[in-house]
């Protein structure tokens, strides 16, 4: 008996591995795949070796592979050598519900069971747990890892090892990190002059749940303002590793020589990951405008002034600040003096600034201005033209000066 048994078991075995050896001719038919799955990769079992998951692995032979579809449900085959086809497509019958595997895309963990198709037998149901009470399958970006569990036959599955593992692609990655340009390249300042150097700088925002991975940030200059991308500036070396709700601050080189006009300056981050992708790219990119020039001023005034004449004698207003706005990298000294009075004022009108020439230190402090004017000055509005002069550049600003004729008042002394 004991030599018939020897016998029976070693037929048993030798079928149960010419099955094994031809199972990707056989069961080709019922292994569909295509471009549509998105793990690719090795697991590694210390007890059955290689599992492979896409059959781009191997090349050649039955067309197969394992698929997370966009709401996280996996499906599909992968292959061993030593047991044959592993479904991912059991949804009843396991011994632990949920018995459909699943990876949940928010916190990247893997659910459920697969289960071996063949060489099921002495006790063994062929179940492969994806996930116990301390152990599981997870996913970081589109990398997984971690353990499953395939009781004795199968042991420890390890999903990512030294020069191995299973990685994923689009719905196939785990959480994604959301990155956000919180703030769009900030300037020099806010309008430069021609031929200017200026470099840029931003800050981007990882909103996500996780590590944003290996990401880069690039700068592209919009030069004409037309919504058009004209050049982009070499992108910042490769970052890694920007943590859930942390900022980056990112600085570029620099751009010489800027042409005079506004340019639409366009801060955007970079991910490789395909579920961030240009078409999601609004949400990753932030811009300002540049006003560039050539270098000049100009001149305002904080208000109107006022003036009671009483007919006799000189009356001197309240006064205005007139200040300086530069353009550019304008620098130069400016004299103030009254360019025209409409109508005019009569003779013996003074005009006061102080002080009357304003330097760079002085434009917005400015100068206080106002007039004097004979007690007999005809009471209405008068529009003074207070004019700046630099070398080689004149400008103006506008005042109105109130004149109000009001009686004498006599007092006995």
């Amino acid at each position: 008996m004991a030599r018939n048994f020897y016998v029976g078991e070693l037929l048993a075995l030798f079928v149960l591995g010419t099955i094994f050896y031809f199972l990707p001719t056989f069961h080709a038919p019922k292994v569909e795949a295509g471009s549509e799955h998105n793990l690719s990769g090795w697991a590694w079992s210390e007890n059955i070796g290689w599992i492979s998951f896409n059959s781009t692995n191997q090349g050649g032979g039955a067309n197969y592979g394992v698929t997370v579809n966009s709401g996280g449900n996996i499906s599909g085959y992968a292959w061993s050598e030593h047991i044959g086809w592993i479904s991912f497509n059991e949804d009843s019958d396991c011994p632990q519900s949920p018995c459909s595997p699943k990876l949940n895309q928010q916190n990247g963990e893997v659910s459920g069971w697969a289960k071996v198709l063949v060489a099921q037998g002495n006790g063994w149901d062929g179940w492969i747990h994806l996930r116990g009470s301390n152990y599981g399958v997870s996913v970081s970006a589109c990398n997984w890892e971690g353990y499953a569990w395939g009781s004795d036959v199968v042991g420890w599955v390890h999903f990512k090892g030294t020069n191995y593992g299973v990685v994923g692609t689009g719905s196939g990655c785990g959480v994604q990190p959301d990155l956000k340009v919180s703030s769009g390249p900030l300037l020099n300042s806010g309008v430069l002059a021609g031929g200017s150097t200026v470099t840029f700088k931003g800050a981007i925002l990882n909103q996500g749940d996780a590590s944003a991975g290996t990401f880069s940030n690039r700068f592209q200059i919009d030069i004409d303002n037309n919504g058009s991308i004209d050049t982009t500036l070499t992108p910042n070396p490769v970052i890694n590793n920007l943590v859930a709700g942390g900022f980056l601050d990112v600085v570029s080189g620099s751009w010489t020589n800027i042409p005079v006009g506004t340019h639409r300056i366009v801060l955007c981050a970079d991910q490789p990951n395909p579920a961030v992708t240009e078409s999601n790219e609004n949400n990753n990119c932030a811009e300002s405008v540049m006003t560039v020039s050539v270098p000049e001023f100009y001149l305002t005034s904080s208000n109107d002034i006022n003036v009671n004449v009483t007919g006799i004698g000189t009356f001197t207003s309240d006064t205005t600040k007139i200040t300086v706005t530069p353009i550019g990298a304008f620098t130069d000294d400016i004299a103030l003096l009254v360019q025209s009075v409409s109508p005019a004022l009569p003779a013996g009108t003074t005009y006061n600034f102080s002080p009357q020439t304003l330097k760079q230190n002085q434009y917005s402090s400015g100068s206080d201005f106002g007039v004097t004017v004979p007690g007999d000055t005809t009471e209405g509005d008068y529009t003074i033209i207070v004019q700046g002069q630099s070398p080689g550049l004149t400008r103006t600003v506008e005042v109105i000066l109130h004149v109000n004729s009001i009686s004498p008042v006599f007092r006995e002394i």
